[in-house]
C-alpha cells in the first residue's frame, strides 16, 4: 500500500498565554430542592474539587498530577482557599440559582508542592499555530483550508490556530527534507509566526494510520509519543496531541522545587514609593524564597535573593511582574519597568 507522510507543524506561541494558571472561573449552578442549604453546600464542595483539579492539571506535569490527585480531599483543599464568591444568588420557592467562584491562595498551593519537592508551571501556551504538510502528490488540498484535517479544525477548534496558507509557507513546507534542511525551514516558519517552539506530527498510512509526534525546541527535535487514529477520530487525535504536547512542554519548562539558588542584586529607585512597589512586585514572584537586605545607600540597596528554578525562570517572572533584571556572573540589577 502506498505510504503517505503528513507533516503537521504546530507552533507554540510563547507570547500567547492564558490568564494566570492559579485563577479560577465562575460556575453556574441551578437546581430544585427541598433542602436548599444542604444541596448548596454539596454543590460548592463539587466546585472546590473541579476548580482545584483544573489548577493542578495545568501547573503540574502528568506524572506529578497523578501523585497529587490521590491525596486531594476537601480538608486539604480548604487549606488552599482564599475566599468563595457567590453572585446573582436567587432563591424562589424550591428553586436555587447562583454563580459561584472559589479563589485560592497561590502561595499555599506552591508551598504544598514545595514540601513534596514537585515542580510546577507558572504559565503554559494558550494557542498553537498548526501547519499541515501532506506529502501526497495525489492530493491538491495539502495546503488548503479544505484539507480534511484543517476542515475539521476550522469547525471544531478553539485551541489550534490555522495558518495563512500563503505562497511562502507552501514553499518552505513543500521543500522540507528531514535529513538536510528540516530544522532550517522550521526555524524560518517559527520566526515568521513568532513561535520558538514547534510540534511535528508524522502520519504514516500503511495497513493502518500511525502518528509519530515530536516537539521541536531549541534546535532539537524531541519525540513526544506515538499513537494510532482509530476510525478517523479527529477529536480524539487532536485532543491527545494537545495534551501530550503540552505535557512535554511542561516537562522542559517546569520550575524545580528541590534546591535553592542565590543571586546578589542591587535595586535602584527614585523614591520610597517606587522602592515599595518594587518590593511588592518581588513578593509576587513565586519562585523567590527569601530576600535579605545586605546594604543600604542613597537610592540604591543591595540584596541576596534566594530562589527556586533557574535564572531564566527568574528573568521571565520579573518581566511578568513589571520588573527589569539584568544579570551577569550571578549578579543582577533590578529596576521598575
Amino acid at each position: 500500500m502506498r505510504t503517505f507522510l503528513i507533516f503537521i507543524l504546530l507552533i507554540l506561541t510563547r507570547e500567547i498565554y492564558a490568564k494566570s494558571l492559579f485563577e479560577t472561573d465562575f460556575y453556574e449552578i441551578n437546581f430544585i430542592s427541598e433542602n436548599i442549604e444542604t444541596d448548596k453546600i454539596n454543590k460548592i464542595t463539587n466546585i472546590k474539587y473541579k476548580s482545584i483539579d483544573k489548577i493542578l492539571s495545568n501547573i503540574l506535569i502528568k506524572n506529578d498530577y497523578n501523585i497529587v490527585k490521590k491525596d486531594i480531599d476537601e480538608n486539604l483543599i480548604n487549606t488552599f482557599i482564599k475566599n468563595i464568591i457567590i453572585e446573582q444568588e436567587k432563591i424562589i420557592n424550591n428553586n436555587y440559582y447562583a454563580k459561584i467562584k472559589v479563589n485560592y491562595k497561590k502561595k499555599s498551593i506552591i508551598s504544598y508542592l514545595r514540601k513534596l519537592k514537585l515542580p510546577y508551571l507558572e504559565k503554559i501556551p494558550n494557542q498553537m499555530l498548526i501547519i499541515i504538510f501532506e506529502n501526497n502528490f495525489l492530493d491538491n488540498l495539502t495546503f488548503s483550508i479544505n484539507n480534511k484535517y484543517y476542515n475539521y479544525l476550522n469547525k471544531n477548534n478553539n485551541f489550534y490556530k490555522i495558518p495563512n496558507f500563503d505562497i511562502n509557507d507552501k514553499y518552505l513546507l513543500s521543500n522540507i527534507d528531514i535529513e538536510k534542511n528540516f530544522n532550517k525551514n522550521l526555524n524560518i516558519i517559527s520566526k515568521k509566526y513568532s513561535s520558538p517552539d514547534s510540534i511535528l506530527l508524522v502520519i504514516n498510512n500503511d495497513d493502518e494510520i500511525t502518528y509519530n509526534i515530536f516537539l521541536y525546541t531549541n534546535d532539537e527535535l524531541l519525540e513526544v509519543y506515538n499513537t494510532k487514529n482509530i476510525d478517523n477520530d479527529y477529536e480524539y487525535l487532536f485532543n491527545q496531541i494537545k495534551y501530550e504536547t503540552l505535557n512535554k512542554w511542561k516537562t522542559l519548562n517546569k520550575i524545580q522545587n528541590d534546591f535553592v539558588s542565590l543571586i546578589k542584586c542591587e535595586i535602584k529607585y527614585f523614591n520610597l514609593k517606587e522602592l515599595k512597589e518594587i518590593k511588592y512586585n518581588l513578593d509576587n514572584i513565586s519562585i523567590i524564597k527569601n530576600i535579605i537586605l545586605k546594604k543600604i545607600s542613597y537610592k540604591l540597596n543591595f540584596y541576596d535573593i534566594y530562589y527556586y528554578g533557574d535564572i531564566n525562570h527568574l528573568s521571565e517572572l520579573f518581566e511578568t511582574n513589571r520588573l527589569s533584571i539584568n544579570y551577569n556572573n550571578n549578579y543582577c540589577k533590578i529596576l521598575l519597568k
